[in-house]
């Protein structure tokens, strides 16, 4: 490269729909302007694409997801020749992160392995983790987990666990100024509750169905929206159905502008189960100033704080306990202003997207 000109850095991506690695992607693109940046997808187009090269990346897309592993190794070989020089790596999908690793080994640059859920303990995991042992591994690489929970579970895990392994949270576009505005609520209003997230068995939307059952019972006019998409759409529509909620339930599938579908609710429900990663969906929604009924576990304390710091609400797998938590919450707009308040300041300042970006370049300053 000319001496003057900008660094490259190279996205390896597994896939352009909208995802919580994905996003981080495209605002990791957003806000480092002193990289050249190309998103290489390893499967096809998607709402993505286009995002990325608004932002000023190039986007290259393989459509290599289908290949056997000697094949993938093969083609990504020959991609990563055209793609040179680059002068660091972000791995945002551990999608055959062995195969990646060992193909970045010869360049001989800083590589970091983004890891956005704990490490999968399955038996058969461990053992094609084993069996890539003999492959080479960068000395430049390290695991940088989106939360500690997530941090920890690399640090047992076979194969990864010989890398140095960090944390960070994940990085959200920030606000300017808190646009959410706290109105006064009685139990016959239009009230919107809502929650952001695949709809898949990682997350807790059957606990939110039950307790959105038991607060429809003193809230006739709440309303749940769900944004997002999944194999258990079918599974949780039939649910509403069983618990006589189907007609408040609205399932939106993904939607393009979650500001917009933000901007419109009251309450805020986040309810996953320990394979979170870190919930980057919740995050967007404290930057929003929305008041927050989260599942209290212990990687929603990383990302919320601690219950004494009045961030968000905390709630127990206890349907009908979560329902008079929310129903109390509801109708104290005080209480939700606090939230409100609350939220956008820890939103907006552990999550500013250059905040992250510099953490990532402390990191791989390390390993240059």
């Amino acid at each position: 490269m000319n001496r003057g000109a900008k660094k490259h850095m190279l996205h390896v991506t597994g896939y352009a729909i909208r995802g919580g690695c994905e996003t981080c992607c495209s605002v990791f693109v957003g806000n480092s302007p002193e990289f050249e940046h190309t998103v290489l997808v390893l499967g096809e187009s998607g709402p993505m694409t286009e995002i990325w090269r608004r932002l000023g990346a190039r986007v290259v897309h393989l459509d290599a997801l289908g290949l056997g592993w000697i094949r993938f190794f093969e083609r990504m070989r020959t991609e990563l020749v055209h793609l040179a020089p680059f002068d660091t790596v972000i791995l945002w999908a551990r999608i055959r992160a062995p195969l990646m690793l060992a193909v970045l080994a010869r360049y001989k640059r800083p590589v970091v392995l983004h890891a956005g859920n704990p490490f999968n303990e399955r038996w058969r995991v461990r053992q094609l983790l084993r069996a890539c042992a003999f492959l080479p591994r960068p000395r430049s690489t390290i695991i940088v987990g989106c939360s500690v929970h997530v941090a920890r579970s690399f640090r047992r895990a076979p194969y990864y666990r010989r890398f140095p392994v960090e944390s960070c949270l994940n990085p959200v576009t920030s606000n300017p100024s808190n646009p959410h505005r706290p109105r006064i609520l009685t139990p016959g209003d239009q009230v919107r509750l809502g929650m952001v997230a695949r709809l898949d068995p990682i997350k807790d939307h059957g606990m939110l169905l039950r307790t959105f059952a038991f607060l429809r019972a003193d809230w006739p006019g709440a309303e749940l929206h769900l944004a997002g998409d999944g194999s258990l759409r079918s599974s949780l529509e039939a649910l509403a159905g069983e618990l006589g909620i189907a007609s408040a339930v609205h399932f939106h599938g993904s939607v393009e502008g979650v500001a917009g579908f933000l901007g419109m609710l009251d309450l805020f429900c986040y309810f996953t189960t320990t394979r979170e990663g870190m919930g980057n969906a919740l995050a967007e929604a404290l930057t929003f100033g929305l008041p927050c009924v989260v599942s209290d576990l212990p990687v929603m304390h990383e990302v919320a704080g601690e219950p004494g710091d009045g961030v968000v609400l905390f709630t127990k797998p206890d349907p009908r306990a979560g329902a008079l938590a929310m129903s109390g919450l509801l109708g104290d707009v005080g209480a939700r202003e606090t939230l409100s308040a609350r939220a956008f300041l820890r939103g907006n300042t552990w999550f500013a997207p250059r905040r992250v970006v510099e953490r990532y370049l402390a990191l791989m300053e390390t390993k240059s």
